[in-house]
């Protein structure tokens, strides 16, 4: 990674880790405010409160919500710690499951779902790798699989370990893709930007089946 990128990248991840730890406090004022007029609400001295009901279930929602934006937060701020180094060791599952909290959003303009799984024994694999570059190639083979998979179906990423390295592979649950989904995908992954992520991070990719296969040496 060129020195002045690399720099923008770390200064972008300290910035937005920053703005998260404070969004999280807002959370946390809002959970416990929103706890505490629950409290007041179910107390006997409160039974006759007019619309208390909905106060009750607003409130719910908004609890609800706090733990949402909690969570979604929770991974940004893992996100951008990754900016912090362009060389880490890397553990393929927390990567995963922090591609597929943020990638959420994307996928449900397309009504897709997401689901995750690992092999035995690739739960605690480590890898060295630059986190941002790996996350990028893998958000690329999502994003161009979710391109090819119909409205309304659904996705999943298995990881698995090897020898000398791990893999990916994202799949579509609408069958086997046609050729011209094949090659949409595979002229992503030949695309300059892309081809240049392969070649820092050692890695491979395969188009086939019904998916994209990763392949990511230990060592980078």
């Amino acid at each position: 990674m060129q020195e002045h990128v690399r720099d923008d990248a770390a200064f972008m991840g300290k910035i937005t880790a920053g703005a998260t730890h404070e969004l999280k406090n807002v959370f946390a004022i809002v959970g416990e405010s929103a706890g505490l007029l629950e409290d007041l609400l179910q107390a006997p001295s409160s039974r006759d409160f007019p619309h208390r009901e909905r106060f009750l279930k607003a409130l719910t929602s908004i609890r609800d919500q706090v733990r949402r934006g909690t969570h979604i937060l929770t991974q940004l701020n893992r996100f951008a710690h990754g900016a912090d180094s362009d060389a880490a060791a890397v553990r393929l599952r927390d990567m995963v499951e922090n591609l597929k909290a943020l990638s959420d959003r994307f996928l449900r303009q397309k009504a897709l779902s997401l689901t995750f799984s690992g092999t035995q024994g690739a739960d605690e694999v480590t890898i060295q790798a630059c986190p941002v570059s790996l996350q990028r190639l893998l958000f690329t083979g999502l994003m161009a699989l979710a391109q090819e998979v119909p409205q309304g179906g659904s996705l999943s990423i298995h990881t698995g370990a090897e020898a000398d390295g791990v893999w990916c592979r994202l799949s579509g649950q609408a069958g086997v893709l046609d050729e011209a989904a094949v090659g949409a995908i595979r002229r992503c992954f030949e695309e300059e930007d892309v081809a240049a992520l392969l070649q820092a991070l050692s890695a491979t990719v395969s188009v086939q089946g019904d998916g994209v296969l990763v392949r990511l040496s230990r060592s980078g």
